[in-house]
This record gives C-alpha cells, sequence and structure tokens, in this order.
C-alpha cells in the first residue's frame, strides 16, 4: 500500500515537472515612450561627460562649462521628471507642474549651498533634484540639508 502511495506521488511529480510550464506567464510589453525616455537620459548624461571632459582637457573656458552644464543638468533633470511620472512611481509629483525657467535665472551662485551626493561623493547645488554626476536622485537629501 505504502509502494502505491509513493508511485502515485512520484508520477504527479512528474506529470506536474513535464506538463506545468513555468514561463506561461505573458511578459508585458515594454512601452515605446518610456523606452525612448531612457534613450534620452544616457544621451544627455554621455553628452555632460564629454562635456567634463573637454572642460579638463582646456577646450572650453569656465564660464562656457557652467553654463554648458547646467543647460545640460536642466534637460537631464526634465527627463528624469518625465520617466518618473510616466512610471508613476511619484504620483505627487506629477501633478505639479513643469519647471518653466532654465536654471540661469535661478538665485545667485553665491546663495547656493552644496550638498554631497550619497552615492558618487560630488558636490551639487542644494536646489538640485538629481546627482550632476551620476544621475542619482538628490531630492530627500536636499530636502534634509536644507532644515
Amino acid at each position: 500500500m505504502v509502494f502505491v502511495v509513493c508511485a502515485l506521488l512520484a508520477l504527479v511529480a512528474i506529470v506536474y515537472v513535464v506538463y506545468v510550464q513555468p514561463g506561461t506567464t505573458p511578459v508585458p510589453a515594454p512601452d515605446p515612450q518610456l523606452g525612448y525616455l531612457l534613450e534620452k537620459k544616457a544621451v544627455l548624461y554621455e553628452n555632460l561627460r564629454d562635456l567634463n571632459l573637454e572642460y579638463r582637457m582646456g577646450k572650453l573656458s569656465d564660464d562656457d562649462y557652467q553654463r554648458l552644464k547646467q543647460q545640460c543638468q536642466f534637460e537631464i533633470g526634465g527627463v528624469m521628471a518625465q520617466i518618473e511620472s510616466h512610471q508613476g512611481s511619484a504620483s505627487a509629483r506629477a501633478a505639479e507642474p513643469p519647471v518653466a525657467s532654465p536654471p540661469s535665472t535661478r538665485e545667485p551662485r553665491s546663495h547656493r549651498g552644496e550638498q554631497i551626493c550619497p552615492f558618487c561623493g560630488a558636490g551639487n547645488s542644494w536646489q538640485n533634484k538629481f546627482c550632476g554626476e551620476c544621475g542619482e536622485k538628490l531630492a530627500e537629501v536636499a530636502q534634509e540639508s536644507k532644515q
């Protein structure tokens, strides 16, 4: 009797392994809009790395470098905000209106504090939401450093 029960359990296990396929759940199709935004983010970060390299090689003046870096960071911030709102991870931020003015219209540079990115150690303005070097989110760090 025990032999019959063991054989029956073994047969059920074999049937389960053979006939139930683990990959039967459908894979959701990738979102083309999100793919575009992620590709644009990668291109902008590559542009920022190239800009840093050209500045370090002496091809750009300090003023040009700061202006171009701010423009690039502003574009990256916009793309990151679009990605965040598209993914629905920050529904509160998706309701906020987009920033209309570029960083050059913000308060003078001498009044800005700095914060250190916890991921790469780079210095950033306390107004930045994302690190200018690695692109990681700085919003929580900025709020803590302002208080």
